[in-house]
């Protein structure tokens, strides 16, 4: 087999092709770089809006503040709805399990001094059988105050009330 030599046209090509590749990798360099420094202007810029913004909102008094929340947002207003009527439902249904849990306290202590185990004139027993049928009532309060927290914080963000200005004993000037 005897090597031929390369058409005419193959030869152009191989001229050609070696300089728009160094044109095209020279083109590229200068692509990245000018992105890069459009990402750094773009940086530059981001960082004077938020020191802007900043300053804005520190400057504002707090009726200017008030005048610029934006209207309620419907969607975060139905979420507290929703979060408010679980926690109703919760607090209903814990009532029902309350009311269950005394009837079986109630049940137990008629049914030991009944068979002559306790004596109902014993206040030491009625103290124990009192607390005992009240334990639940504990864990709906521990319900309320960790639900109920989460529901009045979500309510005074969404009305623009910051609860550390709603506790404060002091006003400032």
């Amino acid at each position: 087999m005897e090597a031929s030599s390369p058409e005419w046209y193959e030869i152009v090509a191989g001229i050609i092709a070696i300089p728009v590749a160094l044109i095209g990798a020279v083109y590229t360099i200068s692509l990245i770089r000018k992105t890069r420094l459009e990402s750094k202007k773009l940086e530059i810029e981001l960082l004077k809006v938020e020191t802007e913004s900043k300053e804005l909102r520190d400057a504002l008094s707090v009726g200017q503040k008030k005048e610029l929340v934006p209207q309620l947002n419907a969607s975060t207003f139905q979420f507290i709805v929703l979060k408010f009527i679980i926690f109703y439902i919760l607090l209903r249904a814990w009532a029902l399990i309350e009311d269950a849990f005394r009837f079986l306290a109630g049940g137990a202590f008629l049914g030991l001094t009944k068979s002559g185990f306790v004596s109902p004139d014993s206040e030491f027993i009625v103290a124990i059988f009192y607390v005992i049928s009240n334990v639940p009532q504990l864990f709906y309060w521990i319900i309320f105050i960790g639900l109920g927290w989460s529901i009045f914080r979500d309510a005074n963000d969404l009305l623009g009330f910051k609860l550390k200005d709603f506790f404060s004993w002091t006003k400032k000037p």
